[in-house]
């Protein structure tokens, strides 16, 4: 949020390395999140493993 707060109060040739700059990070962090290791299946749960609740819906009672 503060480097585009930055970024909004320049102008020119820095406001351009400041953007470029911007983009070359998120590129970074978007393919990191490309190489996310998976989790071995012995640790996952089966969603058959969860245990579901029907839970009654809250009202009021009018008087």
């Amino acid at each position: 949020m503060l480097c585009v707060y930055i970024a909004g109060h320049l102008s020119g040739k820095p406001l351009a390395e400041a953007c470029q700059s911007l983009a070359d990070h998120y590129a970074w962090q978007i393919e990191q999140t490309r190489h996310v290791p998976q989790i071995p299946e012995q640790r996952r749960h089966a969603v058959s493993q969860v245990r579901q609740v029907e839970r009654v819906p809250f009202a009021f009672d009018e008087e």
